[in-house]
């Protein structure tokens, strides 16, 4: 755990360069992180992960105060997590079914790249 804990810190100032890259040149982007990971996905865990915490973080002044708020992140981290799981294996299946051969990890790596920013 603590070896993870130290790669995700070690990809966090990385972020706006790769958020840069990301917006200005998506495919050239993906297919360098996707083949340079080598299934390993804690670069595109770390960058969804920093998304969707400055996503949350926007949102905060929009909660009410009558709002439980360890209830409320948990049930969005829950449906979060499964939305990009469940989506992934969607699009995996409909890659295999049309001939593709690419690992869930380099499918689900690149997914987290393109629903990220």
């Amino acid at each position: 755990m603590k070896d993870l804990l130290e790669r995700i810190l070690k990809q966090l100032p990385g972020y706006l360069p790769d958020l840069a890259s990301l917006v200005t040149r998506p495919k050239t982007a993906m297919l360098r992180w996707v083949g340079e990971a080598a299934g390993d996905l804690t670069r595109p865990l770390t960058f969804v992960g920093v998304s969707v915490a400055i996503g949350f973080l926007l949102q905060l002044p929009q909660l009410g105060k009558e709002d439980p708020f360890t209830t409320l992140v948990a049930s969005m981290a829950v449906f979060k997590v499964l939305a990009l799981v469940m989506f992934a294996a969607i699009i995996q299946l409909v890659f295999r079914m049309a001939g593709g051969h690419a690992s869930f990890a380099a499918t689900f790596s690149a997914y987290l790249y393109i629903v990220s920013p």
